[in-house]
This record gives structure tokens, C-alpha cells and sequence, in this order.
């Protein structure tokens, strides 16, 4: 095969390649343009399928660039827990990024163990430059006033719950270790000694 045979054939890869994946990317702008609606939820699963629909990559053959990532956007997203009605808000300058580590167990674990346990979440999206606020801090400020913030569980602590208070602080600890090095200091040097 010459040179301008392996051209022709990379071409026409490129261009088949480039040509099958475009529906997919369309459908996934529409999902994503949903969830950025007034009002717009799409279901947790269609935001990672339409996040990692890959567009074919010519120079090395495969489908393997994330189209969306290339239209990530800085503002705020919330998560519905359909099964708890409870939400969780955030804010970031890449959305989809960090909707996705949410979702993937990256982000907020109560989030993610709620997810996995099977309950049912939504996504909805708001681009900064969309919105009334021109800080994101603002954006985020709003959205937890909106929506609130997702529970968190109740975490047993360690301790015990007789050990008095003060024994369990940090400082109270090093006294005692320091004390105890002490001690064995002591009874070394003596033992040297005799």
C-alpha cells in the first residue's frame, strides 16, 4: 500500500469515525442542555452517558475524546435524591467535572453511598454567566438557601463514651506519651548507672 493509499484510508476512517459518533454527541447536548433548563432534571445516569459520549479522535484512531469536556462551564449544579427529597448543591468552573466525581465517589461520600445503596438522584446545572450573580461564591450562597444541605451522616465516634472530655484532646495525649518517655528515660539512665 503507498503512501497515498494509507492517507486515503486514514481519510476515510476519520471522516466514518467522526460521522457515527455525531448523533450521540448531539443527543448528549440536548441532555445536558436539559439539565441546564429552568426547572431541568435529567436522571443521574443519562448526565454520565451523555458526560462520556467520546468523539473520534483521528490522530490515534479511536474514540476517545470527551466532547463535553470541552464545553465545561463555570456555575452550579444540584443533586435531588428523589428517594430522600433531600439535595445537594455546589459550585465549581468545571460543572460537569465535578457533577461527575460526585457521582463516580469522588465528591461528597454521602452522596455517593446513597447512590450506590440504590436511591434515585437527578441533576440540574446553572451556568454562572446565566444567572443574576456575578461571583460563584454568590451563586453558591444561593443555591444552599434555595435548596439547603445534604445530611450527613451521624458518625459514632471512636472514643469511648465515659473517657472524660480532656483526655481526649490532642495536647492531654502528647503530656501523657512525653510523661511516659520520661519515665523510661529516667529508668535507663539509672540502669546505667548501677
Amino acid at each position: 500500500m503507498g503512501f497515498l493509499d494509507e492517507l486515503a484510508d486514514t481519510a476515510i476512517r476519520g471522516v466514518v469515525g467522526y460521522a457515527s459518533s455525531m448523533p450521540d454527541v448531539k443527543n448528549a447536548a440536548s441532555v445536558l442542555g436539559l439539565a441546564e433548563a429552568q426547572d431541568g432534571w435529567v436522571a443521574s445516569e443519562d448526565f454520565l452517558d451523555a458526560y462520556d459520549v467520546r468523539i473520534y479522535d483521528l490522530s490515534n484512531d479511536q474514540y476517545d475524546v470527551k466532547i463535553m469536556k470541552q464545553h465545561d462551564f463555570e456555575g452550579g449544579y444540584v443533586l435531588w435524591n428523589r428517594t430522600k427529597d433531600v439535595y445537594h448543591t455546589g459550585v465549581g468552573s468545571c460543572v460537569y467535572k465535578k457533577v461527575e466525581r460526585h457521582l463516580k465517589g469522588y465528591g461528597n461520600q454521602a452522596v455517593y453511598e446513597d447512590l450506590e445503596g440504590g436511591d434515585d438522584f437527578a441533576v440540574t446545572l446553572y451556568r454562572l454567566s446565566s444567572t443574576e450573580y456575578d461571583a460563584i461564591r454568590d451563586l453558591e450562597r444561593a443555591l444552599r438557601r434555595a435548596f439547603g444541605e445534604y445530611p450527613t451522616p451521624i458518625v459514632e465516634s471512636a472514643k469511648s463514651a465515659d473517657v472524660d472530655p480532656k483526655e481526649q484532646s490532642c495536647l492531654f495525649r502528647a503530656k501523657k506519651i512525653a510523661l511516659g518517655f520520661s519515665v523510661v528515660l529516667v529508668c535507663y539512665l539509672v540502669l546505667r548507672l548501677l
